[in-house]
């Protein structure tokens, strides 16, 4: 199952770089995560964004 990211309206493509949903899949494809990681990456926001990483764990 793929892993989808979710991207919010404020992102988006300009100046000839991907948009947000292609530029994950080719994030998805060229680095070697495993399904469990990239779903992490996915679900991880920086905390000054008001955000909490929704897999806990404190590694």
């Amino acid at each position: 199952m793929p892993v989808h990211l979710r991207a919010t309206r404020s992102e988006g493509a300009f100046d000839g770089h991907p948009d947000p949903q292609a530029f994950w899949q080719v994030f998805c494809k060229q680095l070697p995560f495993t399904e469990t990681e990239l779903e992490r990456i996915a679900g991880n926001t920086a905390p000054y964004l008001g955000g909490t990483d929704t897999h806990g764990g404190d590694d």
